[in-house]
């Protein structure tokens, strides 16, 4: 059994969630400057990348809204096991969706970094 601390994954949590705000600002933000690429050129490959990338965003923005709807969920569940549990752990319930969350967090993170990527690639060239 792995002990870990309220407070430790309470704090992870929280860092997760004010990351997850700057993605979907982030992502946001390449939203506008899609519009403004699109905007501009007419060109049939262009329109087929756009659309792309769209659908790319929109996906995201979802997952994050998933997830951060999930973190939020679990936060609830480690107050309420706060006020019954004064040790200051989690059960091992709360820790394995604590670790799957963070699996889907970094996996959230890799993935907007190679959409952020790929953007830039895109941008670069049609702008």
């Amino acid at each position: 059994m792995t002990k870990e601390k309220i407070s430790v994954i309470s704090d992870e949590h929280q860092g997760w969630l004010s990351a997850l705000v700057f993605y979907k600002e982030e992502l946001n933000g390449l939203r506008g400057r899609l519009t403004e690429i699109a905007s501009k050129n007419t060109s049939k490959e262009l329109l087929a990348q756009v659309e792309h990338f769209e659908n790319a965003i929109t996906l995201q923005l979802e997952n994050i809204d998933i997830l951060k709807h999930d973190i939020n969920q679990n936060l609830t569940e480690i107050a309420k096991q706060l006020q019954t549990n004064k040790a200051g752990y989690v059960d091992n319930n709360l820790h394995l969706q604590h670790s799957q969350q963070k699996e889907r967090f970094e996996a959230t993170e890799k993935v907007i970094g190679e959409l952020r990527h790929d953007f830039n690639r895109f941008a670069v060239r049609w702008m």
